[in-house]
């Protein structure tokens, strides 16, 4: 233990004396090249710090060498090569006795590097051996990479088992193939495209984007697939049933109930007039929806003849007879102010007050009347304001009155 730390201490030392010998074997350098008595030689420093202790007898010769070349006189002197400085070592690590591992003794520049062995591991030649075979080793990658559930992984497996079997073939080769066959059976339905809503808000006029595709040529597209013709009902119902005495009307589906059967029989277009702006999430809402009648509009006055799937002519009205959302979704289809408005029903002029008692009914809403209380405004915002607000209506056009044959009010049910 004595032993180590004076050698320790000794290495402390003697890297001062070293550091001294350096700098002033430097300055004599750059006056004079050195020279020996008995001839030309070469002075190199090499291992300053090994744990030989004999090292520091030679580092003496060495001061002794370099004390003589510095006395020698100018006019003697011959050229002499560089002198190499071997860089001495900076740092030790010293390993648990039980390890077995001799001291390691490293520069500043190797302190801390990982060997070139511990780099780079060995290459892994079979790591798939826990599988039976390379291709469920990298099927089972590609799952996980995927984050496939239970279903995609028994679909794929079915397919790849088909194809294997010859029971069906893949052309796709790629990533690009698959867009591309994407998009071309995507081109051959309507397309959704994008609409930039302008809307005044806050004395600026702010943009938003909405994709959306024409309501009119999508049910044309409905119409066309041979998967859907049997489904459609192209005449109004009634349907009864027999209560014991006598047969009762009942609803089952919509074209069983009374809104179809009544539009059967033509009525006055609905005014309307421009559009007004007192609610942001309102006005984007209905200049947005408005985007998928852009070419419904002509239609609602003449109808449109079209052939369909099972070649037969019909002449087709649009028409609205159910509007599915919530609340919150209900609120913004009618226009209507929300919870905390004089009448906050979508459907009915129930007061907010009167909301729990279930023994009262209430008028019902509809379009004219909304569409009445509108102009009113529009003539004088003040007298206007308050009909709405007696109403629980916003100060905005609804979209959905462009429908003929249609009322947003009757239209609603829950989703």
């Amino acid at each position: 233990m004595h032993n180590a730390e004076g050698q320790e201490a000794f290495a402390l030392e003697f890297k001062r004396d070293q550091r001294s010998v350096l700098a002033h074997h430097k300055k004599t350098r750059q006056t004079a090249a050195l020279e020996a008595t008995a001839g030309t030689s070469r002075i190199v420093v090499d291992d300053l710090l090994a744990a030989n202790p004999e090292s520091q007898a030679d580092m003496g010769q060495v001061l002794s060498d370099t004390s003589m070349a510095s006395n020698t006189g100018p006019e003697n002197v011959q050229p002499q090569p560089a002198v190499h400085i071997a860089q001495p070592h900076e740092f030790k690590t010293k390993f648990h006795p039980r390890s077995g591992c001799e001291p390691l003794l490293q520069a500043f520049e190797e302190f801390g590097v990982a060997s070139e062995t511990l780099k780079e591991p060995p290459a892994d030649e079979a790591p798939w051996h826990l599988f039976r075979s390379w291709g469920n080793f990298e099927f089972s990658e590609i799952a996980l990479e995927a984050g496939l559930n239970q279903g995609q992984v028994d679909k794929l497996l079915s397919l790849i088992m088909r194809i294997a079997q010859g029971d069906t073939h893949i052309t796709l080769k790629n990533e690009a193939n698959l867009h591309m066959a994407l998009d071309n059976a995507a081109a051959e339905l309507t397309p959704f495209t994008k609409h930039d809503i302008t809307v005044p808000y806050k004395k600026e006029q702010r943009v938003f984007e909405v994709y959306a595709r024409l309501i009119w040529d999508w049910a044309l597209d409905l119409l066309d697939n041979p998967l859907l013709a049997l489904h459609f009902v192209w005449d109004t119902q009634r349907v009864y049933k027999h209560n014991g005495t006598n047969f009762e009307w009942f609803f089952s589906e919509p074209w069983t109930a009374d809104c179809w059967w009544d539009i059967q029989i033509e009525e006055e277009a609905s005014k309307h007039g421009k559009l007004g702006f007192i609610n942001l999430k309102c006005v984007v809402w209905h200049k947005s929806f408005i985007k998928i009648f852009l070419n419904l509009e002509q239609y609602l006055r003449t109808g449109y003849s079209y052939m369909c799937y099972n070649k037969i002519m019909h002449w087709l009205f649009p028409v609205i007879l159910i509007l599915s959302g919530d609340y919150k979704e209900q609120c913004m289809m009618s226009l209507i102010r929300g919870v905390q408005c004089k009448c906050p029903c979508p459907v009915c002029l129930v007061p907010l007050n009167e909301l729990s008692d279930l023994s009262k009914t209430f008028t019902i809403r509809t379009a004219k009347d909304a569409q009445d209380a509108l102009v009113v405004y529009r003539h004088s915002k003040t007298q206007g304001e308050e009909l709405l607000k007696s109403l629980g209506l916003c100060a905005v056009e609804n979209v959905l009155w462009l429908v003929k044959h249609s009322d947003p009010h009757d239209a609603l049910s829950l989703d």
